[in-house]
């Protein structure tokens, strides 16, 4: 027989324990309470043999009792001493969110784990403790788990305020200036970050990925918002290549009302049409390879390189420039009949070369 024995001045605690043992199925187990000198006393007993089992059912119990009765406590303990300097309606907001991250699946499931070890680790060895002595020094693991999830929830809080913050600040310093000039165009992509003015003049200073100035470093997105800033356009057209990102949705928030995002113009047809992505898939390698290969009598291993690409240009062209498939089908075709005569061919390596760069620009040409 295993005897257990929880000592408690609490006996709202020991109620709550008596609650859950109630709702077990798990047979063989009995307890009373009786009170003593100093503590109030809930005495468990288990009369089984499964001892493995009746310690995971027991440390599961005062797991649950754990989780659900002392752990906000602790956490309103923590705000209190620890994080003192934040207001009441703060400290509220971030318990809240604690509790909500804590009330996670997975993280449910790591609290009960850590729990239980503790609890079977004490109890193998231990018949008796102190129930609010056993929470407060012996769950070290436990707390440390809620610290860590804790000081990430502040941290992640102090950084959104200081976030908005900022925002605000920008927000009012654009409210208050006059516009600089009329309108300025930001051509965005993970790769292209380009400013234009009202003319769609590249405006300096944009486009460089990168400069150092002692051992701090700008990207482009910093002088990108430095350059709104001074510049303070009444309008700003975003083209898009890829997903809003953060910086986008910065921007958004600060210039409010004077950020236009556009998916479809001739700026961004220019810098983003569907073609000119399709094409700089294509293997311009394979072309440049076999320009820089010496033209001779062997060349009959030329016009299977010339038909695979024949190919790929109609895979990637055919579904919207029909037209501009058969030009080039037909200039390829040409090109295999001057490889494959029976004639010597005179062309030398450089018109070869010169010739697969013609077609190349042509096709960004067009695009």
């Amino acid at each position: 027989m295993i005897s257990i024995c929880l000592k408690s001045n609490n006996i709202s605690s020991l109620k709550s324990i008596e609650n859950y043992l109630d709702n077990t199925t798990f047979p063989e187990i009995y307890y009373s309470q009786k009170k003593f000198k100093y503590f109030d006393n809930l005495i468990i007993h288990y009369k089984g043999y499964n001892e493995k089992s009746f310690y995971k059912i027991f440390s599961n119990i005062l797991s649950n009792y754990i989780i659900d009765y002392c752990e906000k406590r602790y956490i309103q303990q923590q705000l209190t001493f620890e994080f003192f300097y934040f207001t009441l309606q703060e400290k509220k907001k971030i318990q809240e969110t604690a509790l909500k991250t804590m009330s996670l699946e997975s993280n449910v499931e790591k609290k009960v784990n850590i729990l239980q070890k503790s609890i079977t680790d004490y109890f193998s060895t231990n018949s008796s403790c102190n129930l609010d002595g056993f929470i407060n020094f012996r769950l070290y693991d436990y707390k440390n788990f809620i610290n860590l999830i804790l000081e990430s929830i502040i941290n992640d809080y102090v950084l959104q305020k200081e976030y908005a913050e900022y925002v605000s600040l920008l927000q009012e310093y654009i409210s208050i200036q006059n516009p600089q000039s009329e309108c300025i165009h930001l051509i965005y992509s993970n790769d292209t970050k380009i400013l234009l003015d009202n003319s769609k003049n590249i405006i300096a200073n944009t486009t460089n990925p990168q400069i150092y100035l002692s051992d701090i470093s700008f990207s482009s997105n910093d002088f990108i918002l430095n350059s709104l800033l001074s510049l303070l356009p009444s309008k700003i057209f975003i083209h898009l290549g890829c997903d809003e990102d953060n910086f986008i949705k910065f921007l958004k928030l600060i210039f409010k009302d004077r950020f236009i995002i556009c998916n479809d113009c001739n700026i961004c047809s220019l810098y983003f049409s569907n073609l000119q992505r399709r094409c700089k898939r294509l293997d311009l390698q394979i072309l440049i390879i076999i320009g820089q290969e010496r033209v001779s009598r062997w060349y009959g291993h030329f016009p299977a390189h010339f038909k695979a690409i024949s190919k790929n240009l109609f895979f990637y062209l055919k579904p919207t420039y029909q037209i501009i498939n058969i030009f080039i089908a037909h200039r390829i075709q040409y090109l295999l009949s001057l490889f494959t005569s029976d004639s010597t061919c005179t062309i030398s390596n450089n018109i070869f070369i010169l010739i697969t760069y013609y077609f190349w620009n042509f096709f960004f040409y067009i695009t």
